[in-house]
């Protein structure tokens, strides 16, 4: 299989693909924010927000596979968060998908030290595509969203 990791393009077509991948029904439900995304309001967020940090995408033979994304929470930390789309999942890529991700950052953003994945306690298959590439448990939290209390597992990568 010959995965590789590039940037997400400044564009529509990036931004279209990425906004309909996250409004998968699934994908929603796993995220903090599972409101449905439209272009006229996504396309803003996409230019402005996704640029000032760091978006990747997986690919297999010229294909986009997935999304995956990281923000900068302080000097050195980054958040990270994988959204593969529904025809791609089941297929043990998300694990791969992370390493080499995270092989990425480390050739190419040498001040990062320390990524951190906040997942939901009942996304199971994340959790486990996390441990299986290298993450570790840190603690168990919960984040307000909305009104709403979710409990999430945190884990953490050092480079």
């Amino acid at each position: 299989m010959n995965l590789k990791i590039i940037p997400v393009s400044k564009c529509d077509e990036d931004g279209k693909l990425i906004m309909n991948w996250r409004n998968n029904v699934v994908t929603r439900k796993m995220f903090y924010n599972n409101k449905i995304k439209v272009w006229d309001t996504f396309k803003k967020e996409f230019y402005d927000y996704y640029f000032k940090n760091i978006p990747l995408f997986a690919v297999i033979d010229n294909k986009k596979i997935s999304f995956v994304s990281f923000v900068k929470e302080v000097d050195g930390v980054y958040s990270i968060s994988i959204n593969i789309p529904p025809e791609n999942r089941g297929k043990k890529l998300a694990s791969l998908i992370l390493k080499k991700s995270l092989e990425y950052i480390k050739n190419n953003y040498k001040n990062i030290t320390k990524i951190v994945a906040e997942i939901k306690v009942e996304n199971l298959p994340s959790i486990k595509s996390f441990l299986r590439a290298g993450f570790i448990f840190e603690k168990d939290d919960t984040k307000k969203i909305n009104n709403d209390i979710l409990k999430i597992k945190v884990y953490s990568y050092y480079l």
